[in-house]
C-alpha cells in the first residue's frame, strides 16, 4: 500500500497551514511524515487518514518545530553548504583558468580599476540577493531556508572586502589579487544560488504541480 500524490498533497498542505514556511523544509518534512505514514498503513492495515492523524498527534510538537527554524540564522549552515560546493572537480577547474586567465590579460586593468571593481562585485551580491527574494517570494510566493541562510555568504564577502581594503597597500599586487579572488567568488556565490534553487525545483516539481 502507498500513498497517493492527493495524500502527499494533503500533508503539505497540512504543514503549508501550519505556517512552515520554507519549501525546502516542508517538502522534506513531507517525505518524513509520508514514509512513517506509508509503514503504518502497511503494518497495520490502516487507512490513510487514520495513520496521519494518529502520526500527528504523537509528533505535532517535534514536526512543527523543525519547520520553524526560520526564527533563528544558521551561519555554520550557510558556510557549510556553500564551500562544499565550492569543493567540487568542475567548479575548482574553473576558478582557476578564470583566475589564470585574468590574471595573465587583465592584470593591469584591475590595478587601474581597483575601486570600481570592488564596488560592482558588492553591488552584483545586492542586487542578485534582492532579486532573488522579490522575485521567488514577491511573484511565485516560494520561499527556501538554505538559499535565505546562504545569502549570509554574501556578508562574508563583503567583509572580505572591507578588509582587503584596510589591510592591502592601494593598487599593490596583493591587493589586485584579492580584488580578482572576490570577484571570482562572487560569480560563483551567483552560480552557487541559482544552481541550487534550480536543483531544488527539479527535484520536488511533482509535487509542486499539485498546489
Amino acid at each position: 500500500m502507498t500513498l497517493t500524490k492527493e495524500n502527499i498533497q494533503y500533508i503539505n498542505l497540512y504543514l503549508k497551514k501550519n505556517n512552515v514556511i520554507f519549501d525546502d523544509i516542508r517538502i522534506e518534512l513531507v517525505d518524513h511524515i509520508s514514509s512513517a505514514v506509508e509503514f503504518e498503513m502497511v503494518k497495520n492495515e490502516k487507512p490513510f487518514n487514520t495513520a496521519f492523524l494518529e502520526f500527528i498527534k504523537e509528533n505535532k510538537v517535534e514536526i512543527l518545530k523543525a519547520g520553524k527554524v526560520y526564527k533563528k540564522w544558521d551561519f555554520p549552515l550557510a558556510y557549510k553548504t556553500f564551500f562544499q560546493f565550492l569543493k567540487n572537480k568542475n567548479i575548482i577547474i574553473v576558478s582557476i583558468v578564470l583566475f589564470l586567465t585574468f590574471q595573465k590579460n587583465f592584470f593591469e586593468f584591475i590595478r587601474e580599476n581597483i575601486g570600481m571593481i570592488q564596488v560592482i562585485s558588492v553591488l552584483m551580491i545586492i542586487v542578485m540577493c534582492l532579486g532573488w527574494l522579490l522575485f521567488f517570494t514577491g511573484i511565485f510566493k516560494r520561499r527556501f531556508f538554505a538559499i535565505e541562510n546562504n545569502f549570509n555568504v554574501s556578508i562574508l564577502f563583503i567583509n572580505a572586502f572591507n578588509l582587503a581594503r584596510i589591510l592591502t597597500q592601494p593598487k599593490s599586487d596583493l591587493a589586485v589579487n584579492l580584488t580578482l579572488t572576490y570577484s571570482i567568488l562572487t560569480f560563483l556565490f551567483i552560480w552557487f544560488v541559482v544552481k541550487k534553487t534550480y536543483d531544488f525545483y527539479i527535484k520536488n516539481k511533482e509535487l509542486y504541480a499539485f498546489e
